[in-house]
């Protein structure tokens, strides 16, 4: 449950990158991922629920398979300059592959421009997933 939280958190940080949009455009974002079962029903329910809140950002939760199926495609699909995502939520074994592909930015540019309390994150979790600082 952790981990689904701390993925909802970085969706929602990457959403509110989008805040600064004029009045009357519609941004899609596509987010990609990895979760099945119960995981997979909340994502979409919140995906859904966040689209009929708002008029501004609609969020298109595509699932991409297990774990290394989604991997095999961020690989495939990071070799050319435009990503077909915007959001990708992976895996400890992706996350080498996602630092060294410097295609994905950081979230830390979101969480310093929005001011986001990292502290609601479990400590060891955010810790992983901490780089260089």
């Amino acid at each position: 449950m952790k981990k689904l939280v701390a993925i909802l958190l970085v969706l929602m940080l990457g959403l509110s990158a989008v805040g600064s949009l004029a009045e009357s455009e519609k941004t899609n974002v596509v987010f990609w991922y990895s979760l099945g079962g119960t995981n997979a029903d909340v994502i979409k329910a919140m995906t859904e629920e966040f689209n009929a809140s708002q008029d501004k950002v609609f969020v298109d939760a595509q699932y991409q398979g297990e774990y290394d199926d989604a991997i095999n495609k961020l690989k495939a699909t990071s070799i050319g300059e435009a990503l077909p995502f915007d959001i990708v939520q992976s895996y400890e074994i992706g996350s080498r592959f996602i630092i060294d592909s410097q295609k994905m930015l950081p979230i830390q540019e979101y969480i310093d421009k929005t001011g986001f309390d990292t502290s609601v994150i479990e400590p060891n979790l955010l810790a992983y997933y901490t780089i260089d600082g």
